[in-house]
């Protein structure tokens, strides 16, 4: 996602490209244009049914998840 600070989000997607185990991360990053920087982890994973949502208040809206958890964070 691009921010309106020109920064990019990355989050959600899976550590592996294979099925199974099937392993969601949980660490979202900022690329800022020169650096990236980790930022505070997730509750839960967001892999497939995923989406995010730049709210007014600058937050992000994060939901959806795999195919066992269904849920969303701020």
């Amino acid at each position: 996602m691009i921010l309106p600070t020109r920064a990019v989000l990355v989050l959600g997607g899976r550590t592996s490209a294979s099925d199974e185990p099937e392993q969601g991360t949980l660490v979202p990053e900022l690329f800022d244009g020169r650096s990236w920087r980790v930022l505070a982890p997730a509750a839960s994973p967001r892999a497939y049914h995923s989406a995010a949502l730049l709210l007014p208040d600058a937050s992000v809206l994060t939901a959806g998840g795999d195919r066992r958890t269904h849920d969303y964070q701020v």
